[in-house]
Formats: structure tokens, C-alpha cells, sequence
């Protein structure tokens, strides 16, 4: 009969590990799932400026891109015309430095009279 409740009392002390394991077991679980569910929650807060921010980023290369294109399209078209231009204009001979540097003084000097000029008629009104 010792051997029977022996025996039996083993069992339960097995029973009873086995059972500790197993809650042990899901605790862990428990805490991995809480842990997964709390980062799906940080995650979908973090998607709405996440996706905003690569929107505007698409939306501002795709604008450059498009203005860059259309720039060099609307060069491209002009281009002739400035040939065209040049052939038929021919460039002015460049000018040595006293030549400009008096070419210079004297619209300086025609602007400061019409600014004169300006002005008088200004206080006569």
C-alpha cells in the first residue's frame, strides 16, 4: 500500500511541475502576445506620418522631375530661335575698358538728370 500512495504522491509532484512549467509557459506567452499587440498599436500610429511624409517626398520628385522636363523642353524650343537670332544679329565687337567704363558714366549721368528731372516735376504738381 506504501508503494501505491508513494508512488501516487510522485504523480502529483510530477503533476504539479508539470503544471508549473505549463503556466510558467503561458506567462511567457502571454507577455510575448501583450508585447506583439503593443507594437502593432505603436506601429499604426507611426503609418499615418510615416506614408504622409513618403506622399510629399513622391510629390515633390515627381514635380522636379516634371518642371526639370518641361524646362529643358521649353529650351530646347528656344534654342533655335537664338540661332536664328545670331545669324541674323551680328555680335557687337567687344570694347576696351575706357570705352565701357564711359559708356558707363555717362547712362549713370543721364539717370541721375532724369531722376532730377523727376522729382522737380514731382514738387510742381
Amino acid at each position: 500500500m506504501t508503494l501505491q500512495i508513494d508512488r501516487h504522491t510522485e504523480l502529483q509532484q510530477q503533476a504539479e511541475i508539470a503544471r508549473t512549467r505549463l503556466f510558467e509557459t503561458l506567462d511567457v506567452l502571454d507577455r510575448r502576445r501583450h508585447s506583439v499587440v503593443r507594437m502593432g498599436h505603436q506601429a499604426k500610429t507611426v503609418v499615418a506620418p510615416v506614408g504622409l511624409a513618403v506622399a510629399g517626398l513622391l510629390v515633390v520628385g515627381i514635380t522636379a522631375t516634371a518642371v526639370r522636363q518641361h524646362r529643358a523642353l521649353e529650351r530646347a524650343r528656344h534654342d533655335w530661335r537664338r540661332a536664328l537670332v545670331q545669324r541674323l544679329v551680328p555680335e557687337a565687337p567687344p570694347q576696351g575698358f575706357f570705352s565701357e567704363a564711359g559708356r558707363r558714366v555717362g547712362l549713370a549721368l543721364l539717370l541721375l538728370a532724369a531722376n532730377e528731372f523727376g522729382k522737380r516735376l514731382l514738387r510742381a504738381l
